[in-house]
């Protein structure tokens, strides 16, 4: 995968990171209110729907952690590798195995 790819996925999986922390924020925001100002009907008719939206974005926001820790080790390694000069055509395994 091309260097430039690589820094492209990193910078989606943390704005996409930043944007289901931001609905989070909002949510607990909504909550808020609703229980400041006694919105029951509001908190009755939508609670379903809001916590399984929260959950959905808990799940994204651990997707897009580990997509972008696992991005940026891979261009870590890219970055190790150049400065080793490693030839990419050796294996380090025998080809008897494959």
């Amino acid at each position: 995968m091309k260097q430039y790819l690589k820094v492209q996925i990193a910078n989606l999986s943390i704005w996409i990171i930043v944007a289901a922390v931001a609905i989070i924020i909002l949510w607990f925001i909504g909550m808020i209110i609703s229980i400041t100002f006694n919105l029951k009907e509001f908190a009755e008719n939508t609670s379903e729907f809001i916590f399984s939206f929260i959950a959905f974005a808990f799940v994204l926001v651990a997707c897009a952690a580990i997509l972008y820790v696992s991005i940026n080790i891979s261009i870590i390694a890219d970055q190790k590798k150049q400065e080793m000069k490693l030839d990419e055509t050796k294996s380090i395994f025998n080809k008897k195995f494959f």
